[in-house]
C-alpha cells in the first residue's frame, strides 16, 4: 500500500476522534510537534521505527517522549497504536495529512509564501485578504525567507503558484527580447 494512502487512512481515523472531542486544532499541533521532534532527532525516529527493538522497548521510549511533549490522552493512545502496528515511521506523513483534513474541515487554506526578505505585517495582511477574496476561504499564511529569490514573492496556495519574483520577471523580459 502506498505511503500516502496509509497516512491518509490513519489521519482520517484520528480526525474522527479529535472532532468528537472538539480538539482538532489541538491535535494538529500535538502531531506536528511529535513529527518535528522525529525530524530533529533521526536517532529517536530510528529507535521508534525499528522492529529490531522490541515493542516494549519502543513503547518505553515513546512514553518518555510523550511525557516530555505533554500530549493529550487521545494522541498518546494513537502514537502507541502506531508503535504496535509498526507504523510510527508514517508519523510525519500522518501529521501532514491530518493538518490538511483539519484545514479542510475548518474551511481554510494554507498559503506558503517565500520572499527574499522578511515581509511586513501589513503586506502579509493585504496578501491574506486578497487570497481570501480569490479563494472564498480563510487563509493561513506560512511565510519563509529565501534569499536566492533576490527580490519579490512566490506564493503557493494548493496547486496554484503565483510567482512575482525578480528572477521570473527577468526571465519573461529575456524571452520577450530573445536573449536566451
Amino acid at each position: 500500500m502506498p505511503q500516502g494512502s496509509v497516512a491518509r487512512r490513519y489521519a482520517r481515523a484520528l480526525i474522527l476522534v479529535a472532532a468528537a472531542e472538539d480538539r482538532v486544532d489541538a491535535v494538529t499541533g500535538e502531531l506536528g510537534a511529535f513529527a518535528a521532534l522525529l525530524t530533529r532527532s533521526p536517532d529517536l525516529a530510528t529507535v521508534l521505527g525499528n522492529p529490531v527493538f522490541g515493542r516494549e522497548e519502543r513503547r518505553a521510549v515513546l512514553d518518555r517522549v510523550i511525557g516530555s511533549l505533554k500530549l493529550s490522552p487521545s494522541v498518546e493512545h494513537f502514537l502507541r497504536l502506531l508503535i504496535d502496528k509498526n507504523r510510527i515511521g508514517y508519523a510525519a506523513d500522518i501529521a501532514r495529512a491530518f493538518a490538511g483534513l483539519a484545514d479542510e474541515r475548518a474551511g481554510r487554506l494554507r498559503a506558503e509564501v517565500r520572499s527574499a526578505r522578511p515581509l511586513s505585517k501589513e503586506f502579509v495582511e493585504r496578501l491574506t485578504r486578497v487570497l481570501a477574496e480569490r479563494t472564498g476561504k480563510r487563509i493561513v499564511v506560512e511565510a519563509s525567507v529565501d534569499p536566492s529569490l533576490i527580490g519579490g514573492v512566490v506564493t503557493r496556495v494548493g496547486d496554484t503558484v503565483y510567482d512575482g519574483t525578480v528572477l521570473k520577471e527577468l526571465g519573461r523580459l529575456c524571452d520577450e527580447l530573445g536573449c536566451a
